[in-house]
């Protein structure tokens, strides 16, 4: 045994002492190291073996493979053995790269797309710009394949298309390549066929098939239609239904044949819950209000089971529906908590808060009835604030959330400072996805002090806010955090009474508009309009805040938060009744997180609201540079005011966190 265990050593020994060396000839010294880089992890088992012929002919494979792919297509590499090194003679040839991608033929393919799709299996594979992608023979082939499979995804399904040639031009070093398309006629979809399904089944589908009859055939109104005659059954009961589909091209129509074996069409009897501990069961079934006693529609119950998720107290739901009659369901709901009571502290800055410190308690379960209380305090530059509120899910029955909210705060603007105390209750509905509307109603005492303005600029000091209020959003960007596409916009309404030091009424519109489009993978514009209103009872006994400020890093970037419009004797911003800005914004990919952009911001304040006016704005042209972190981008940004107004800066630099507007 022992005998054997010493052999055993010496063979291995042997082994690293004759492994096999590796050195490539032909190559530049940089070249070398990037081509040896790239083959190393493929040659590890060559390497820890004496060499040997076949040992050096696999060798010489992988690195042939890796310079034809850096677009060498007359490259040879030959291997030779001396003295246990393998040898690896390159002789490169040429490098090329794709250019022109042309065809004669007729084709509503416009020359971007031709090129587009040509280049896309490459782009995805390779992981290289379009501008210089090397020539590798079989994205040939891949890129003629690739643009008939587009054609026929937009309805062309007997399209065809070929190379006609690959031309190498020596002086630019590219590959031409030129294809022939037969592209034939568009095909449009058919009336399905619903074979195995009754009759009142087949009128139904044909009615929840019928906006798409007569549509071009592409790919994605053919999955459009498959899935709603999917969707018919799942929410309609028949939860054992089986739907097979096949799709069959003529010379200019596209059939849909549906075999359908529907089965019972059932009725939830009960729903059972399991895997709770700390929250109620009565809580829980809630969110399927409604459901026992009616058909059983799948979709319906897998929105509420979102809806349940969403809440964050469990970490998984699961529904197993059980057959119990020849028609009856019962629904086993298993959930399983999650962690629902968490503690945070944050830091951070901005230009404007200066150093900001805050620490927040939140208990997404309190005493297990699914309510969301939130206990938050924090520190920043210019002041205080200390809140706590409680969020019923579902008010009176009903998925409509309210919440109670407790806050205290004291905050030091420019010019002044304030202390405000007060109470807020507010119900949010969200009857579609995408829209929420909130109903609020509050009242609040608040104490101003300055030692700066006069008792005119100021307002009443000390009075009482009374206020009932509307907020509505449609929310239609691709990422609320990190938005790249889509729309966002809000509008306030709310009417209020100020009494105290003084005694008057006023209404409020607050209107915000964004919108995001992308120009391609790397950049895209974004534009805004804001405008806002406020027409008190008495102009003269609104208070400073509550009028409108503007001006800052998501306003108008030339100057300092809230110093547009007008000013005091000392030279602070006063606010005023009505507000606009407008803003312009574009914005390109550097490398990685880092985003640059460009931006035009113009607006005012006034005074009051029959002041509104475009027609003198403070003009903005700035530049900007961001980090996007999963936290929302880090923005650096510097206006520069195109016109100044009296007492309004030159420009100004700003720093903060989020999206802007």
């Amino acid at each position: 045994m022992r005998l054997h265990f010493i052999a055993l050593c010496i063979s291995l020994y042997s082994m690293v002492l004759h492994a096999a060396e590796i050195q490539i000839h032909g190559l530049d010294a940089r070249e070398n190291e990037r081509f040896m880089d790239a083959i190393k992890p493929k040659l590890q088992f060559i390497t820890s073996r004496p060499a040997t012929s076949w040992r050096a002919d696999d060798a010489a494979f992988q690195l042939h493979r890796v310079i034809l792919r850096r677009g060498f297509p007359d490259s040879e590499v030959n291997p030779q053995i001396s003295k246990g090194v393998i040898h690896l003679h390159v002789t490169k040839g040429a490098q090329f790269y794709f250019g022109k991608i042309s065809t004669s033929s007729r084709t509503t393919l416009s020359d971007e797309l031709l090129i587009d799709y040509f280049y896309q299996p490459i782009i995805q594979s390779e992981a290289v710009p379009k501008s210089k992608a090397p020539f590798i023979q079989e994205y040939v082939d891949a890129g003629v394949k690739n643009i008939e499979n587009y054609l026929k995804s937009i309805g062309y399904w007997n399209a065809q298309v070929q190379l006609v040639s690959a031309q190498r031009q020596n002086e630019t070093q590219t590959v031409d390549v030129a294809v022939e398309i037969q592209q034939g006629r568009r095909h449009s979809i058919s009336p399905p066929h619903y074979q195995g399904a009754p009759a009142d089944t087949q009128q139904s589908l044909s009615q929840t098939c019928a906006e798409w009859v007569g549509k071009p055939a592409t790919s994605a109104n053919l999955k459009a239609i498959v899935a709603a005659v999917n969707n018919y059954f799942y929410t309609e009961g028949y939860h054992f239904a089986k739907v097979k589909s096949d799709i069959t091209h003529s010379t200019t129509h596209t059939q849909i044949t549906f075999r359908i074996n529907q089965g019972l069409r059932f009725k939830t009897r009960s729903i059972q819950i399991t895997g709770y501990q700390d929250t109620k069961p009565r809580k829980i079934k809630r969110f399927y209000d409604g459901v026992e006693g009616t058909t059983y529609d799948a979709e319906r119950i897998d929105k509420a089971t979102s809806s349940l998720l969403q809440s964050g107290v469990f970490r998984r739901a699961s529904i197993t529906p059980k057959q119990v009659g020849e028609d009856l369901l019962d629904l086993h709901i298993a959930v399983e908590e999650a962690k629902t009571v968490t503690t945070s502290a944050y830091i951070g800055t901005d230009s404007y808060e200066g150093g900001i410190l805050g620490l927040s308690y939140t208990d997404l379960n309190f005493f297990g009835n699914m309510w969301n209380l939130s206990a938050r305090g924090e520190w920043t530059g210019r002041g205080l604030l200390g809140e706590v509120g409680i969020t019923e899910p579902f008010f009176a029955g009903e998925q409509v959330s309210f919440n109670v909210r407790n806050f205290v705060l004291r905050r030091s603007p420019d010019g002044y400072s304030k202390l405000e105390a007060g109470l807020e209750l507010s119900w949010t509905w969200s009857p579609i996805e995408k829209f929420n509307t909130r109903l609020y109603l509050g009242g609040s005492t608040v104490s101003t002090t300055s030692s700066t303005m006069t008792d005119e600029e100021l307002g009443p000091k000390d009075y009482i806010n009374s206020r009932i209020g509307l907020r509505s959003q449609l929310d239609l960007r691709d990422d609320p955090i990190m938005p790249y596409h889509g729309y966002n916009g809000e509008l306030l309404t709310e009417f209020g009474s100020i009494n105290g030091d003084a005694d008057t009424t006023y209404f409020k519109v607050d209107v915000s508009n964004s919108y995001r489009f992308t120009l391609g993978p790397e950049h895209h514009l974004i534009s805004r309009f804001d405008l806002g209103i406020i027409s008190p009872q008495d102009s003269s006994k609104l208070p400073i805040d509550r009028r409108f400020f503007s001006g800052g890093s998501n306003s108008v970037r030339a100057v300092k938060e809230r110093t547009l419009g007008p000013r005091s004797i000392s030279g602070d911003p006063l606010g005023g009744q009505s507000y606009w800005v407008g803003s312009a914004e574009y914005v390109r990919q550097i490398k990685g997180p880092i985003f640059t952009s460009v931006f035009y911001d113009l607006g005012q304040v006034y005074e009051s609201a029959k002041d509104l006016d475009f027609s003198e704005p403070t003009q903005t042209l700035g530049i900007g540079a961001r980090v996007h972190l999963p936290i929302g981008p880090i923005r650096f940004e510097y206006g520069y005011n195109l016109d100044p107004k009296p007492r309004e800066a030159r420009g100004a630099f700003h720093f903060s966190i989020g999206a802007s507007f």
